[in-house]
Order: structure tokens, then C-alpha cells, then sequence
């Protein structure tokens, strides 16, 4: 449950057996409480393994509960001793699970006996959200974070995982072609640092980097929004990639709409201010359909490079 959920082990501990499961249209869901930031009757997709396991704890545990050993329902719960009623404590889980991986020999990639942590199921579960393309807001909401900056946390996990497979599959060099001599010139991966790609383990600390709907605000924390418009297009803080290039597209074709309006209704205020839109919208889809990022601040604003980022990798 802590691996398909992705929830905190105290989340799990303090599910209740008649409130947990849930079956809809769509199919089966986790119901629970998170805890730690508030949020209420949350909600997860689980498969039908998942809950058919589920549903086996819950017949297991309902037909061993009563008033006394079991008050307040508990999913996972202790029928006797000195916390009868109450759910076991997290560490006796990872203790459980160290005893199995011993048992069963578990190793990691050193060959060294595995130890596991509870809250690590949750991290892999981010990064499989993240990796398999769901949007960073989706997975916010998934994990139940507050701010969009610690489910930034997980792409942070990718990005550094990505580059480790990327500089081991360039091992033998990396080639350009020169456009003058037309013959292949081999480069140094440092004098590429992932151009045109955001490489959020080195964003500035001192950067909002929060997600917005066309793009991403990389503005200092401190300082407050210095165009107070929506989108930012014109601000030097406003960075987007080509993931956003439906969205340009969909906004690009709701402007030319209302200039249409605009111009069959004699509103001319309409089709100038939706003109302008346009106008930056427009070189902005432009440069993302060319695979680049638009940023005025360029990478320098937004991430630690050179010398910087060694520093910041210290």
C-alpha cells in the first residue's frame, strides 16, 4: 500500500477498514486522511490487485475487531497489549521489512543486504508519476503537497537520474556537425550543460520556480510580481518550455477568435489589446516548436552554471 499510494506510513497506519476502499465508474480508490498538511477524504487510483489485497485485510480485521480491541475501525491494528486499539508504530513496519530483506537476501546495487525505509516507497512513487508524464500539478495533488515547490522535489530526483544516463550513454564523445566545413566536430559535455533544457537541481535558491499556466515564474521570492498581468509574456521572469506548446496553441486560437468577434461586433478596443496578445504569443510558440526555451533571464538567471555550480553541487 505505501508503494502504490505513494501516502506517509502514518497515513496508512491511521486508515479505518469501513472508509478506506472505495469503487466507482473509473474503478478503485485509496480513501484517507493526510495528516500532515490537512487534506481531508483524499483520494487515489489503485488497481484491482491493490484492493483485492485491500479488501483481504479488511475482511481479516473486521471479523477479529470489537468494541474494545478496535474502537476507531483501524485498518492496522494492534488486538492485544500495551497499544491494543491503536495502529502499530512506523518503525515496526521498517523493522518487518529489514527482517524480510534479510531473509530473503535483498540486495542493492553494490551487493550490499538492502535496507529499506518507509518513506522511500513515497519518493519512488513520485518519481514514477513524474517519469511516466503526468503533469507536476497532478502529482501535487496526488501526493497532497502544499506548494508545487516539493513536488519539484521528485523532478529534481529525475533530472539528476536522466543526466547520470545521459553523460554514461556519451561516454565515447558527443559530436556537432560544423556548418562551415559540413564535417561532424567532437565537444565536451561541459560545453553543453543540457541546453535548452530546465535542470531543476540547479535552480537558484533564491527563484520561485513555480508552475503557472504557460509557463514557469523564476522570479526572486522576495520580490513582489513586477507586471501584476496574465500571462507574464513580457516579464524577464517568465520562462517557458516546449512542454507548454498545446497550451500556446489553444490560447493562440481563443485571441484570433475574439479579434474575429471583435471586428464583427465594431469593438475595436477588443482587437487591439487581443492583437498585442497575440503578437507575443506568437514568437514565443515559434521558438518552442524549435525544441528551445523562452526566457529573457536565459539559463544564467534561473540555474547555477560554471563555476557556480560547482559551488552549489558542494
Amino acid at each position: 500500500m505505501l508503494r502504490a499510494s505513494g501516502w506517509r506510513i502514518s497515513d496508512i497506519l491511521n486508515l479505518q477498514y469501513d472508509t478506506c476502499l472505495d469503487k466507482t465508474a473509473q474503478g478503485w480508490y485509496l480513501c484517507g486522511d493526510i495528516m500532515k498538511t490537512q487534506v481531508l477524504n483524499h483520494r487515489v487510483p489503485i488497481t484491482e490487485e491493490v484492493a483485492a489485497a485491500v479488501q483481504a485485510v479488511i475482511e481479516s480485521i473486521k471479523e477479529q475487531s470489537n468494541e474494545q480491541n478496535n474502537p476507531r475501525k483501524y485498518l492496522f491494528v494492534m488486538l492485544d497489549g500495551k497499544r491494543k486499539g491503536r495502529p502499530p508504530e512506523s518503525r515496526q513496519i521498517s523493522r518487518s521489512l529489514n527482517r524480510l530483506a534479510k531473509w530473503k537476501s535483498i540486495i542493492d546495487d553494490q551487493g550490499r543486504l538492502f535496507h529499506f525505509k518507509n518513506h522511500a516507497f513515497r519518493h519512488t512513487k513520485g518519481i514514477e508519476l513524474i517519469n511516466n508524464g503526468m503533469n507536476i500539478l497532478h502529482v501535487q495533488k496526488w501526493m497532497a503537497h502544499v506548494s508545487p515547490e516539493m513536488t519539484l522535489h521528485y523532478a529534481k530526483i529525475l533530472d539528476t537520474t536522466m543526466r547520470k544516463s545521459w553523460e554514461e550513454a556519451t561516454k565515447q564523445g558527443i559530436f556537432r556537425i560544423d556548418v562551415v566545413n559540413k564535417r561532424p566536430v567532437k565537444i565536451a559535455l561541459a560545453d553543453i550543460e543540457n541546453e535548452e533544457v530546465i535542470e531543476w537541481e540547479y535552480i537558484r535558491h533564491n527563484l520561485d520556480a513555480v508552475k503557472m499556466e504557460l509557463g514557469y515564474c523564476m522570479k526572486p521570492i522576495k520580490q513582489p510580481c513586477p507586471t501584476q498581468a496574465n500571462p507574464c509574456l513580457s516579464c524577464r521572469n517568465f520562462c517557458t518550455t516546449p512542454e507548454f506548446v498545446s497550451q500556446y496553441e489553444a490560447e493562440i486560437r481563443e485571441k484570433k477568435a475574439v479579434i474575429e468577434r471583435g471586428k464583427a461586433l465594431g469593438r475595436q478596443v477588443w482587437v487591439d489589446k487581443n492583437q498585442a496578445t497575440l503578437e507575443r504569443l506568437e514568437p514565443i510558440l515559434e521558438a518552442l516548436m524549435e525544441g528551445k526555451i523562452h526566457h529573457q533571464a536565459g539559463k544564467k538567471g534561473r540555474e547555477y552554471i560554471g563555476e557556480d555550480r560547482s559551488s552549489h553541487a558542494k
